[in-house]
């Protein structure tokens, strides 16, 4: 993804089992990839290249409580597939400061946000869990089907997926 004209942001995910993430060689894994992909790893800086398993948490379905309420990764932290962690971070504290322009009960607030936010952020959660299962397929036949799918799929569906990710509803 492009930051500036500078700077490009960019991550990679590799399937390991019973190997020290730490030591992956990114240019020996990614060598039959498209030159340009095999440029960026390359000039990128190792000191500025992250690596790290991802783990995954179940989602939590009860955000708030008393005095206290969870928003972002505290409350439904996702796997990148979807690149909507920050975004909906700060889709979260927005629906809160509406909350707050309505309501001066904090534990009202924190309800009335949680009821508002909790459906969707558990949708980008699943359907993030469910691109990163489908991207991380290794098998042949899976691979094909995946890719025959991706291709094929009505644009309206993606459409509708846009829809859902970027409405806020209030």
């Amino acid at each position: 993804m492009k930051i500036s004209d500078k700077k490009v942001y960019w991550f990679a995910l590799v399937n390991v089992k019973n190997q020290v993430v730490e030591e992956l060689n990114l240019p020996e894994v990614f060598k039959d990839f498209h030159r340009d992909i095999l440029a960026i790893i390359n000039a990128t800086p190792r000191n500025q290249i992250i690596i790290s398993k991802i783990e995954d948490l179940k989602p939590i379905k009860k955000r708030q409580t008393e005095n206290a309420c969870l928003i972002g990764d505290a409350a439904h932290a996702a796997t990148p597939n979807l690149g909507q962690g920050a975004c909906q971070a700060i889709e979260d504290a927005y629906v809160l400061g509406r909350c707050l322009d309505t309501e001066t009960d904090m534990q009202t607030v924190f309800k009335n946000y949680e009821q508002l936010r909790l459906k969707k952020a558990l949708s980008i959660v699943k359907i993030s869990w469910q691109i990163g299962k489908l991207a991380q397929i290794n098998n042949s036949v899976g691979v094909w089907f995946r890719n025959n799918l991706l291709k094929y799929t009505p644009e309206f569906v993606n459409r509708n997926q846009m829809k859902m990710i970027f409405n806020i509803d209030l």
